[in-house]
């Protein structure tokens, strides 16, 4: 899409890396929770394109494009919390052909 430059990754690790685990129901709950809001902080304009959810080697990531990283940070910074923070890290960075989708995960689906 024209002007979603950034690729943003949003990674909740809930077990060793490489680990190979699934989330627990608790930590799966807890991420459905999470993806809503953070979908909807994002989305509901826009803002950000949602192009993937991928659930491996212990961690969950959320993969979306958008024009403005900074305005999706203060948005992430204004999102319901449950009583500890969520337990995340952020990713940005520019990739205008969208070549981390179309490369890393399309390039791995077998239509």
């Amino acid at each position: 899409m024209p002007g979603y430059h950034w690729r943003l990754v949003v990674l909740w690790a809930y077990a060793e890396d490489g680990s190979g685990e699934l989330p627990s129901p608790e930590a799966s709950e807890a991420m459905d929770v999470f993806e809503e809001r953070i979908c909807e902080a994002w989305g509901h304009d826009n803002h950000a394109v949602w192009v993937a959810v991928l659930t491996f080697d212990g961690a969950r990531r959320w993969v979306f494009y958008t024009s403005d990283v900074e305005e999706c940070g203060r948005r992430l910074a204004e999102m319901p919390q449950e009583q500890e923070p969520y337990p995340i890290e952020v990713e940005a960075e520019e990739d205008p052909k969208w070549l981390y989708l179309r490369e890393q995960i399309l390039g791995h689906v077998d239509f």
